[in-house]
């Protein structure tokens, strides 16, 4: 709400950059994600992708299917945040 932007996935996207900019900006898990969004064989933003088709499959079934590359664990920057 403080930063104007609506709940669309458009929306959504503008208020987590906003929101990054206090300080919370990670370049380089930023880039991780990004690379690793890239590889996937889905476009979940799109509006051809049907969430709610997916929402009883397993994860690592999905992951599978849309070929998301694994995150190591080292590499994730919420656990870091999140320990500090």
């Amino acid at each position: 709400m403080l930063s104007g932007y609506d709940t669309s996935p458009h929306g959504e996207l503008l208020v987590s950059t906003f929101t990054a900019a206090t300080g919370a900006f990670d370049p380089e898990a930023f880039w991780l994600a990004w690379d690793r969004g890239s590889e996937i064989n889905v476009d979940t933003f799109g509006p051809s992708w049907e969430f709610w088709t997916v929402i009883y499959a397993e994860l690592a079934e999905l992951r599978k299917r849309y070929a998301v590359p694994p995150l190591d664990p080292s590499a994730d920057a919420t656990l870091a945040l999140l320990s500090a």
